[in-house]
Formats: C-alpha cells, sequence, structure tokens
C-alpha cells in the first residue's frame, strides 16, 4: 500500500475509534442521567433512605457494577442529586424572573408577575415542578455527611439572597420613611460599633 493509502487507513481507523469513544461517552452520560431521573423522582415520592440502589438498578435496567461505575456509593448519588437539582431549579428561576423583568421595567412589578408565574407553577405540582428535593433533604438531614448539608444549605441561602437583592432593588426605588430609618439606624449600630472597636484596641 502507498504512503498516502496508509495515511487514509490510518485516518479512518482513527475517526472511527473516535466515533466509537463519544458513542460510549455519551451511553455513559445517558446511563447516569437515568440513574439520577429515577432516583429523583423515588427520593421525592419516599424519600432517601426508602430508596434502594436494588429498585434504581432494577428501574434503569443495569447491573449493579454498572451502578457503581457511576457512583462509588449512595452518598455520592445523594450530592449528585441535590447539585443537579440546585443548577437546574437556579436555571428554573433565573428564567422566570428574567422572563417577569422582560415584561415589566418596574422592578416591584416584575417582582409580582414573577411570583405570579412562581404560583402557577407550583400549582401544577408535579407536572410544573417535580417536588423539593432540597426540602426532602433537610427532612432526613441526619443520613447525609457534612459536605452535602452544606451544600444544602447552600441552596437555601442562595433563595435568600434571590429574593432579598429584588425586595432591595425594589426599596430604592419606592424608598419609604421606615426605610430611611433603618438605613439610619444601621448607620448608628455600625458607626457605634466601629466607635467602641476603637477605644477598646485605644485601650490596649
Amino acid at each position: 500500500m502507498d504512503r498516502p493509502g496508509l495515511l487514509d487507513s490510518w485516518y479512518s481507523r482513527l475517526r472511527m475509534t473516535e466515533a466509537v469513544q463519544e458513542l460510549s461517552r455519551r451511553k455513559g452520560t445517558d446511563t447516569r442521567e437515568r440513574i439520577l431521573d429515577v432516583a429523583e423522582a423515588a427520593v421525592l415520592e419516599k424519600g432517601f433512605a426508602a430508596t434502594s440502589i436494588d429498585e434504581l438498578v432494577a428501574a434503569v435496567s443495569i447491573t449493579k457494577s454498572g451502578f457503581f461505575y457511576h457512583f462509588r456509593d449512595k452518598g455520592e448519588l445523594a450530592k449528585a442529586l441535590l447539585a443537579r437539582y440546585i443548577e437546574r431549579e437556579n436555571d428554573l428561576f433565573d428564567d422566570l424572573f428574567r422572563r417577569a423583568d422582560e415584561l415589566n421595567e418596574d422592578p416591584l412589578h416584575g417582582f409580582l408577575v414573577g411570583l405570579k408565574m412562581m404560583s402557577e407553577m407550583f400549582a401544577d405540582l408535579p407536572n410544573g415542578h417535580p417536588g423539593c428535593l432540597i426540602a426532602s433533604f433537610c427532612y432526613q438531614d441526619r443520613l447525609f455527611d457534612k459536605e452535602i448539608r452544606q451544600l444544602n444549605a447552600s441552596a437555601v441561602l442562595g433563595w435568600r439572597k434571590r429574593f432579598r437583592e429584588r425586595l432591595e432593588l425594589i426599596a430604592s426605588r419606592y424608598p419609604t420613611p421606615h426605610s430611611r430609618r433603618s438605613r439610619r439606624c444601621r448607620r448608628y449600630v455600625i458607626g457605634d460599633r466601629r466607635r467602641r472597636n476603637h477605644s477598646v484596641e485605644s485601650s490596649e
């Protein structure tokens, strides 16, 4: 075989190998996602403790070794479940309030429209939203290690940050006497604290 023919043959085998690897990667990703989908539905229905690896293996039609290829243990499955849920929920809220903001330039009206859209989504449970995995993990908090509990807590704190930022934006657009008093009080407390810290440092 001449040199160009050898190169063509080598290139064809390389492309075939890459195609097989890509197919294998996609299949592995699909299997992992199927495990997570089935596990999430089971956890939302009956809790994490009552969800067994055996039932997940049976539902996804894989072997136990197939499960452990994707997840080292049930704890790793819990972490992957929660991380995926938080990411999807953040994307959902970002999209929901983005659409609400596009309908209203006023931050108050945009926030109210967003809440209305959210209530309609929750009213259609489990179709519009399957349920709250974060709440489910909270109910069985002692089943999980520190890392998973911190991840769950960060999701709740993320909700608070999201809504606080919106409420502060509304407050800046619609200041009230109460909000002005609150700011004056906050400045006074911070200033008093600084004065006390300074006096302590001076005495030392």
